[in-house]
């Protein structure tokens, strides 16, 4: 947590436009001696008499910490949640900048490289979602598979950062807040609903349930077949779904195994038992979808 000003020191660079100059010379004068390269001083861009005023303003934005960075109720993953950043992980992210304003003078500031890795690091994880790209398969007029396309959401680092380097500007405003919201951009799908078919399926509309746990194995048995012959079909705009014709037969050939059924006022075993399932979870999804 401890800030200190680091004092300039001058270097030294090639003086790579002598060089090119005397390279010129030689070749227009086909002059093959040797080139002598000579370095120059390299003057620093900020001195320690400009900067240590910055500490001063360091001092009083490290005495606010922790400072909060929230992310939106709107996110995709983890809406609301906050991360605090500590003092000792600020001290590593603050610096001195030069004010665009006044030539010489320096304000403390966040370093954006140091920041934008500290908030890649940390927040990443926490808010990025890669979209779904859309699918959809049909093989023998049924559809075998569909996944509607979801848009993702990523980052947005450097609005992240400018967006907490305005509130830490604020530090000296004894009623300015610490927290910040965290900037998000959506990320589309690169292959849509609407580029995947042309039967103008563009979204999931609505869906059925229905538990079954603890029935029997005939009765397992049966659902499972009776979903496979239900599971992909299509029903065009306008047409009348029925679902005893798109089981089609039910008996042994169709591989279906007996099992109870309630018949009259007797349960008796027949083919198919627990077909009632999937009339149940059909029946809901349509009420879900509005069809009915």
């Amino acid at each position: 947590n401890e800030l200190s000003v680091q004092t300039e020191k001058h270097g030294a660079i090639f003086d790579y436009q002598k060089i090119i100059n005397e390279l010129k010379y030689r070749l227009a004068y086909l002059n093959n001696k040797d080139i002598v390269i000579s370095l120059k001083t390299d003057y620093p861009t900020a001195y320690a008499e400009n900067v240590k005023p910055t500490l001063a303003e360091a001092k009083i934005i490290l005495a606010k910490a922790p400072y909060s960075l929230i992310i939106p109720q709107t996110s995709l993953k983890n809406p609301g949640k906050k991360i605090d950043i500590q003092k000792n992980d600020l001290a590593k992210l603050l610096g001195a900048e030069q004010d665009e304003q006044i030539n010489n003078k320096f304000k403390a500031g966040l370093k954006k490289d140091e920041t934008s890795a500290y908030l890649n690091d940390n927040l990443s994880e926490l808010t990025n979602v890669e979209p779904t790209e859309a699918k959809f398969e049909i093989e023998n007029g049924k559809v075998t598979e569909f996944s509607a396309s979801k848009k993702g959401q990523t980052l947005n680092i450097a609005s992240t950062v400018a967006a907490l380097e305005d509130i830490i500007q604020l530090a000296e405003n004894s009623t300015a807040t610490t927290s910040v919201q965290i900037v998000i951009d959506e990320l589309a799908s690169e292959i849509t609903n609407e580029t995947v078919n042309d039967l103008g399926i563009k979204e999931l509309i609505g869906s059925g349930h229905s538990n079954f746990a603890g029935s029997p194995a005939n009765r397992r048995h049966n659902i499972r077949v009776g979903a496979d012959a239900v599971n992909g079909t299509l029903i065009k705009p306008g047409e009348e779904f029925s679902l005893l014709k798109t089981l089609g037969k039910i008996d042994a050939s169709t591989g279906y195994l007996p099992e109870l059924v309630i018949k009259g006022n007797k349960t008796i075993p027949e083919y198919g038992g627990g077909l009632c399932q999937i009339g149940t979870t059909v029946f809901r999804g349509s009420t879900e979808s509005g069809l009915l």
